[in-house]
């Protein structure tokens, strides 16, 4: 059975992260057998290659039973297949069980199965779901709103000294965790690089230098999944050529996090 059912978000060829896969149906009957072969499975995340191609990493209940459900999945979708697990609260036929009773109470909700947050995700404020899942009778923990933006901790790392006038490029890299206790998907682009803005300590926007050219990022959105807890490092890219004068600064992620950075005199 070719992977073609599942719809996979994009990350970039040969990246050491994990796509995000989501599930709205058609493949429910393939996971379902394979539930039935192995207990606990719960899905499973495509993991990009160099190549260009992927292979499936399985989200298990049961981390113990990856090697079966390796097999599994390889002989189900005809994709290699590794035989480790990334820990699952929720099987498959819990999420695929959720999704048919909330679709027959309420198909308004338009509850969908995301294996990759292992979850299932429902078109309904989240102020609203301690109730609608008492109405719906299924687990609060279970949903998440579509309209849902998790929190995600961010943290600067900077290579070595940075000195006024040198070039950034390489030098930064921002460290991001999942503070939630479930998954979360972390949203990025720039080809793997997370856009970082310098501003005076103040918070003020730096004037631009004569000359300098700004970075522009025109790639498409990616999308990796973090476990509970889980950080992940990514390399920074600030929208400034050169740094500028020694000093106290801040760095401006895309989500607002505010990050001091020192700048030191050459």
């Amino acid at each position: 059975m070719a992977c073609a059912l599942l719809l996979s978000l994009l990350a970039p060829a040969g990246a050491e992260t994990s796509m995000l896969v989501a599930s709205n149906g058609p493949e429910w009957k393939l996971l379902l057998d394979i539930q039935a072969r192995v207990p606990g499975f719960a899905g499973f995340v495509l993991q990009p290659r160099q190549n260009g191609h992927s292979r499936a990493v399985p989200l298990l209940v049961f981390p113990n039973l990856a090697a079966q459900a390796a097999v599994a999945v390889r002989e189900t979708f005809n994709l290699p297949a590794l035989p480790v697990a990334i820990p699952a609260r929720y099987s498959a036929r819990t999420l695929v069980e959720a999704v048919r009773r909330i679709a027959a109470k309420q198909p308004s909700a338009q509850p969908v199965v995301d294996f990759g947050l292992n979850r299932v995700v429902v078109d309904s404020p989240r102020s609203y779901l301690d109730e609608l899942a008492r109405e719906w009778g299924v687990p609060r923990a279970l949903l998440v709103a579509r309209e849902e933006k998790p929190q995600f901790e961010e943290k600067l790392l900077v290579r070595g000294q940075i000195t006024a006038g040198k070039p950034l490029e390489g030098l930064l890299r921002v460290q991001v965790r999942n503070t939630l206790d479930r998954p979360a998907a972390f949203a990025y682009g720039c080809s793997g690089f997370l856009p970082l803005r310098v501003l005076t300590s103040r918070g003020q926007p730096l004037p631009e230098e004569p000359g300098e050219s700004i970075p522009i990022c025109t790639d498409e959105l990616m999308l990796i999944v973090l476990q509970p807890g889980e950080a992940r490092e990514f390399p920074g890219l600030a929208l400034r050529v050169k740094a500028p004068p020694a000093g106290k600064y801040l760095l401006k992620t895309e989500r607002g996090a505010l990050l001091p950075l020192t700048i030191w005199p050459r």
